[in-house]
């Protein structure tokens, strides 16, 4: 990832794993926030062949669990990314940002 410029268009991403990946006293974790300076496509394509966070690469290479992209918001700049991602990642419960869990949750609510 590209930290030297911090003027660098950017954007936040949530994976969303098929099955927990981390089994804790809510359920288990299922989500990764992360952000990115070369495009969210390309990085989430690095996550999948195992050259991305060693988290990511653990579930998905070692464990054998598939992801989906969740959330991708856009951000002027890497400062304003990654401050986006902290606050993801100290805010805690992801599902509420991801599409897929989203999705999921109506489903259920609609049956």
């Amino acid at each position: 990832m590209d930290n030297t410029n911090d003027n660098a268009p950017s954007q936040v991403y949530i994976l969303h794993f098929h099955k927990p990946y981390w089994n804790n006293a809510r359920g288990g974790c299922r989500h990764y926030v992360g952000y990115t300076t070369i495009g969210a496509e390309e990085r989430i394509d690095l996550h999948r062949k195992g050259r991305g966070s060693l988290l990511v690469k653990y579930a998905h290479k070692k464990l054998g669990i598939d992801f989906e992209v969740g959330l991708i918001e856009d951000y002027p700049d890497r400062i304003s990314a990654r401050y986006r991602e902290m606050r993801l990642k100290r805010e805690g419960h992801l599902s509420r940002h991801c599409a897929i869990c989203q999705r999921e949750k109506n489903e259920v609510a609609h049956t």
